[in-house]
């Protein structure tokens, strides 16, 4: 749970051979990189994929899917965001 106007860092690692690539998505939908438009940033970190929420609305509210996939197959976790506040 969160509070609205807070910064949100979710984090997501997983190593494997080959090296996975990493995808955020909310809702089932896959989130873009756009600085310029977006409340989101997308920070690659070693071995993962750090998404970080721009002082957080309840629009951004939902399920939050990490994806790491690699030719050996896709592994995921969902976490729900819930944001309290006026």
């Amino acid at each position: 749970m969160v509070v609205v106007g807070e910064t949100v860092y979710l984090h997501c690692f997983a190593s494997g051979e080959p090296k996975p690539s990493f995808q955020w998505l909310r809702n089932g939908k896959a989130i873009q990189d756009d600085p310029m438009h977006s409340s989101y940033a997308l920070l690659p970190r070693e071995n993962g994929l750090e998404l970080k929420i721009y002082a957080i609305s309840h629009r951004e509210a939902g399920l939050y899917t990490c994806r790491c996939t690699n030719r050996v197959g896709i592994a995921q976790y969902t976490v729900q965001v819930i944001v309290n506040g006026k």
